[in-house]
């Protein structure tokens, strides 16, 4: 599917910028400084202005990991570029029994850090696989090493090697 663009691409292509609503905002000032800093990244968004297609996803695993993901299709006069912006909170502490169910369910499914990986992997394969355009990694954090989406996903759902 060819997305609507309006004129002429841009010769680059654009990039999601990140907002943090409760920041700037006297009505909400009272909001934000009762939440700890550590916390207010939880609240930051990607915008995806110029984009051509947008997608959200939400995944939570309670009393593990909250991710969410915002992807930005940005068109440029080379093709496309996939912006990821993802933000993965992973729930740590508890009592003994809380802990012990985590660690054990980390052990039968993975880590959520590597649920996270997988999960942008499998977009890019299935982009890949699907369209069949060629994907070149341009710069993220944590930076990926090699080209990953390339080693065919074992066991499908989205599991691959590194």
């Amino acid at each position: 599917m060819t997305p609507i663009v309006m004129g002429e691409p841009p010769e680059t292509p654009g990039r999601f910028t990140i907002r943090n609503p409760l920041e700037g905002s006297s009505s909400m000032g009272g909001i934000a400084a009762m939440i700890p800093t550590s916390q207010l990244a939880q609240f930051k968004q990607a915008s995806c202005d110029g984009a051509v297609w947008i997608a959200n996803a939400q995944r939570k695993v309670r009393g593990s990991q909250t991710l969410r993901l915002t992807l930005c299709l940005f068109p440029y006069q080379q093709g496309y570029q996939l912006n990821v912006y993802g933000i993965d909170v992973k729930e740590q502490g508890g009592g003994i029994s809380t802990r012990l169910a985590r660690a054990l369910a980390e052990q039968v499914v993975g880590t959520p850090d590597g649920w996270t990986e997988k999960t942008i992997l499998y977009v890019v394969r299935e982009i890949q696989a699907k369209t069949g355009p060629t994907v070149s990694y341009v710069e993220g954090q944590p930076e990926i090493v090699d080209t990953p989406w390339e080693v065919p996903a074992a066991g499908g759902g989205g599991e691959g090697a590194k």
